[in-house]
């Protein structure tokens, strides 16, 4: 998970963890940081944040999926902005979900998680 907000991240991170699955959760505050912890632990799931102190989850959307292509990404944001919607659909996110409205969708989407399964992006 990639999220600079404390109180966010630590929702999250209670909300994943209380899935009936094993989930194992490690956040990164920056885009460094996420790069890093993206090299060394090879996830099969990210939740990123747009707007990071050092860039822009657009960037890391676009480093992860070259990288691994097989990763789900889901797009958690306050921007919820049809525009960044799109960008993110091109830039391949599987997911995109706004913070005010469709925060509960994260924990939906990795329940029903299949690694195998091909995923379509949300519309």
């Amino acid at each position: 998970m990639v999220e600079d907000s404390t109180i966010v991240g630590e929702r999250l991170v209670t909300m994943l963890t209380a899935m009936s699955r094993a989930v194992e959760v490690k956040r990164a505050e920056t885009m460094m940081m996420a790069e890093r912890l993206f090299v060394e632990l090879e996830p099969q799931v990210a939740i990123l944040d747009l707007s990071l102190p050092d860039g822009s989850g657009f960037n890391l959307l676009r480093q992860f999926k070259e990288l691994r292509p097989d990763c789900l990404v889901i797009m958690l944001t306050t921007y919820g902005f049809p525009e960044f919607r799109e960008n993110a659909r091109k830039l391949g996110a599987d997911h995109f979900f706004s913070k005010g409205t469709e925060f509960e969708r994260v924990v939906e989407v990795l329940s029903n998680y299949e690694p195998d399964r091909l995923r379509e992006v949300d519309p």
